[in-house]
């Protein structure tokens, strides 16, 4: 329950202070997001309320372990360098315990196309938070946003990233909470 507290707090504290100055980050125009917030990019959609589960087992140092990445497309949004952008949060797994907690931010523009406009990782070691060491916000400290996914409605011909087949090939599963 304290840890969760603690997180809550300092992400609390990035939603509040992660503000910056309009269209710090080159290539990132602010008046080409409309409605930045409506993010229904076929290849990322990112509707408030869903989540995305990604399952399968890696090798992280420690041998080949149970492996898990829980997406969360929250309903708050945050305005970074001009835009306003989703806040997603996400866990990532390693072997059942909590390894990072981390929030994001995602805006799609006029084109179609999704941008990373900053995170927020929690790393976590024995279950206790260690900290929050790579964190970026576009605009701040020299952070720039980048494209996440290519445009739905780019006439250049993209397709979704493929695994293997192997046993370690991730599950992917969507559900609205």
């Amino acid at each position: 329950m304290r840890r969760e507290a603690v997180a809550t707090a300092c992400a609390a504290c990035v939603l509040a202070v992660a503000g910056a100055p309009a269209a710090a980050t080159a290539g990132l125009d602010p008046a080409g997001f409309s409605d930045p917030t409506t993010v229904d990019n076929a290849w990322f959609p990112l509707a408030p309320g869903t989540q995305f589960t990604l399952a399968g087992s890696a090798n992280r140092g420690e041998g080949q372990r149970r492996h898990r990445v829980v997406f969360t497309v929250t309903d708050l949004t945050k305005v970074i360098d001009g835009v306003r952008a989703l806040v997603l949060w996400d866990r990532d797994y390693n072997g059942g315990r909590l390894e990072e907690g981390e929030l994001t931010f995602h805006a799609q523009d006029d084109a179609g196309t999704v941008w990373n406009l900053g995170e927020y990782p929690e790393e976590y070691e024995h279950g206790r938070l260690t900290g929050a060491p790579d964190t970026w916000i576009a605009g701040l400290s020299r952070a720039r946003a980048g494209s996440r996914r290519a445009s739905s409605r780019s006439t250049r011909r993209t397709t979704p990233g493929r695994y293997g087949t192997s046993a370690s090939t991730p599950r992917s599963t969507s559900t609205a909470v």
